[in-house]
């Protein structure tokens, strides 16, 4: 998230759920998508998938700059 938004980025909170393993040289591919944005603070789903399927789902919330 913060390769996107930028390194300044005030990470206001993170949660995630893990799902299908991971195994050394399998590629772990981030997508997200911003949703809502409340006083300020941006939520974002983010999805880690590898071939087995999703590795990683939840959401990160950042403080939007002013």
């Amino acid at each position: 998230v913060t390769d996107w938004a930028g390194s300044e980025t005030d990470i206001a909170g993170i949660a995630i759920r893990l799902g299908a393993p991971a195994y050394p040289y399998d590629t772990l591919t981030f997508t997200g998508e911003v949703g809502a944005v409340e006083d300020g603070v941006a939520t974002i789903a983010v999805t880690g998938a590898v071939s087995l399927g999703n590795h990683v789902t939840g959401t990160v919330k950042v403080r939007v700059g002013e």
